[in-house]
């Protein structure tokens, strides 16, 4: 994930990093293939995608290091702004519209909505104002729109089916299952064509939190032999904290994976 391989200092973690070309250096260093793009901010025009002069540089930078960019990350619409009946709700409306058009251009092909906290699928008036939002939408855009959701595999299935489009898929995030008391084999199969994108995280059910691979209590065993059961394949994005040191947390939480990718 995009901000993962800098120091953030006061930023929050999940922020646009000041040296997102530095990261893509980083990442070939370390053995990266991809890197997910984030929108953090609503209404963040200074991010480079919204300028020629910024994808042109994406793209230059995409092909020097040899970093694909499939996915994007929509984090600015986890606050629910976007629901809201005012100015600002249509300004990010269309500001979201014009992230859909534009991000194709530097090679995108999922973009995830996190439906969580505020936009929580659980709500029910969240629930349906989101699915009438999608089904105006959908029709318009290229790329394919990935939920990352709190609910249960049949729940996702039904909100899904309920819009009718093969354009919605899943973006599963271990770290949140977990938080959630889902076990990875039991929710996965039946899923798992819906399923376009994975974010690896470890989530510690005492202390609440994200923590390095292998240190909390998400079940990584469970979930890559279930992949490899399922014969899945697709973005692999790891959504780990950085702590004091995101080089040693990249370091490590990449070849704490790589012994299940290797098996």
């Amino acid at each position: 994930m995009q901000g993962r391989l800098s120091q953030k200092e006061n930023l929050p973690l999940q922020s646009f990093p000041y040296e997102w070309e530095e990261e893509f250096s980083r990442a070939k260093e370390l053995g990266f293939s991809k890197i997910e793009w984030l929108i953090d901010k609503e209404i963040s025009y200074s991010n480079p995608l919204f300028s020629a002069e910024g994808r042109k540089k994406i793209l230059e930078i995409k092909k020097n290091k040899e970093i694909n960019i499939n996915t994007l990350c929509a984090h600015f619409l986890i606050n629910g702004k976007i629901l809201k009946n005012n100015q600002e709700s249509d300004n990010i409306r269309s500001f979201f519209i014009e992230t859909l058009k534009l991000a194709p251009l530097i090679g995108v092909k999922y973009l995830s909505i996190p439906l969580i906290e505020e936009m929580s699928l659980n709500k029910k008036d969240i629930c349906l104002e989101i699915k009438y939002f999608l089904k105006e939408i959908i029709k318009e855009i290229k790329v394919e729109i990935l939920i990352e959701a709190d609910l249960k595999n049949f729940e996702i299935i039904d909100f899904i089916e309920s819009i009718g489009s093969t354009k919605i898929g899943i973006l599963y995030d271990t770290g949140n299952a977990t938080k959630n008391n889902f076990i990875f084999s039991q929710e996965f199969p039946s899923i798992s064509k819906m399923v376009k994108e994975i974010h690896i995280k470890d989530f510690d059910i005492k202390s609440k939190k994200s923590v390095r691979l292998g240190n909390g209590d998400t079940d990584f065993r469970d979930i890559f032999k279930t992949i490899t059961k399922h014969q899945w394949e697709g973005p692999i994005i790891l959504e780990t904290p950085i702590f004091y040191d995101w080089y040693k947390e990249a370091y490590l939480n990449l070849n704490y994976i790589r012994k299940f990718l290797q098996t």
